[in-house]
């Protein structure tokens, strides 16, 4: 949704799906932002969901909810009226599901990449999110670096004169590393 700015929040409430290791080490992440605290976390391991809910607490954070067990797990955690935005770090395949069931649900959402494989599915979470007036978010790191943004704000000043064209990108597997004990 371009132009439509997010409602301002006191503290922005945050649910965690998916607790290899990129959500379990986001989850100090997001805890440790002013103004944000984690109110649940789910995991279709029900182990990992307690073990991000413990290493919270050992932080001096509130323990959040846990949800966990089953594949459905998540839809469970969307019912809660106390998630306002919901970071999803679940492998690929799982995307595109469960950020559409956040947007249905009434939150935000937060999708590490991809957001999803297939053009009908990226053009049907954007109808989802102009419908239902909620924001899904690419969270993509690498377009938010230092270095990323100085040269968009050099590309914004004209320092590269007119530019025409542009064209980037990479693709990466990453599911071994993100999921193994010792990475």
């Amino acid at each position: 949704m371009a132009d439509v700015p997010f409602k301002a929040h006191r503290t922005v409430r945050v649910g965690l799906i998916g607790l290899g290791n990129r959500g379990h080490g986001m989850a100090s992440g997001w805890a440790a932002v002013p103004g944000c605290t984690v109110t649940a976390v789910c995991d279709i391991r029900a182990e990992r969901a307690g073990r991000t809910a413990d290493l919270l607490v050992s932080e001096g954070r509130p323990r959040p909810a846990e949800y966990g067990g089953s594949a459905d797990a998540y839809q469970r955690m969307l019912r809660r009226d106390d998630i306002d935005l919901v970071y999803i770090a679940t492998p690929w395949e799982f995307h595109y599901e469960q950020g559409r069931a956040a947007l249905l649900a009434g939150k935000h959402a937060l999708v590490e990449l991809p957001v999803a494989t297939e053009l009908d599915e990226l053009w049907d979470l954007v109808d989802t999110s102009e419908r239902t007036r909620r924001h899904l978010i690419l969270s993509e790191n690498c377009n938010y670096g230092r270095n990323e943004l100085a040269m968009l704000k050099m590309a914004h000043d004209g320092l590269f004169g007119e530019i025409t064209n542009g064209h980037g990108g990479y693709l990466h597997d990453l599911r071994a590393l993100l999921f193994s004990d010792t990475y």
